[in-house]
C-alpha cells in the first residue's frame, strides 16, 4: 500500500511538473497518445486548481492514512485506516473515471501517466477492500 501510495506521488508529481511546462514531450507517442495534449486542455484545472495536484495530494493522504495503519494502529486514524483508505480511494477512483472519459470523448488523447496514476489508485482500492475483509 505505501509503495503504491509513493507511486502515485511520483507519477502526479511528473504530471504536475508536465502541467507547468516541465519535463514535456516525453509521453508524447502519437496525437492520441500525449500527455502535452492533455495536460494543457482547459480539463487540467478545476477551480484553478491542477488536477495534478488534487492527485498528488490524494495520494500524499493514502500514504499517510497508510502508513499510521501500519506503524501507528492505536491511533485515531490507524484504527479507521481501511475505511480511510477505501474512502480516500474511492473518491479518487470515481475522479479518475471522470477523467478517463474526458479524456477519451472530449480530448481525445489518452496520457499514459494519468492512466498509470489512474491504475495505482484502484490497487490501493483494490488492496484496501481485501484488507478491509
Amino acid at each position: 500500500m505505501l509503495i503504491l501510495s509513493l507511486a502515485g506521488i511520483v507519477l502526479s508529481g511528473y504530471l504536475l511538473a508536465n502541467h507547468f511546462g516541465l519535463g514535456t514531450g516525453v509521453c508524447n507517442i502519437s496525437p492520441t497518445i500525449d500527455c502535452d495534449k492533455v495536460n494543457a486542455s482547459p480539463y487540467s484545472s478545476i477551480l484553478g486548481i491542477p488536477v495534478a495536484l488534487i492527485g498528488l495530494l490524494g495520494f500524499v493522504a493514502m500514504f499517510v492514512v497508510g502508513y499510521m495503519g501500519r506503524f501507528y494502529p492505536d491511533n485515531w486514524i490507524g484504527e479507521r485506516h481501511g475505511l480511510l483508505l477505501i474512502l480516500l480511494a474511492g473518491v479518487g477512483a470515481a475522479f479518475g473515471v471522470y477523467l478517463t472519459y474526458i479524456e477519451l470523448f472530449v480530448i481525445l488523447a489518452i496520457c499514459p501517466f494519468c492512466a498509470a496514476a489512474f491504475g495505482v489508485n484502484l490497487a490501493i482500492l483494490g488492496l484496501a477492500v481485501v484488507w478491509l475483509r
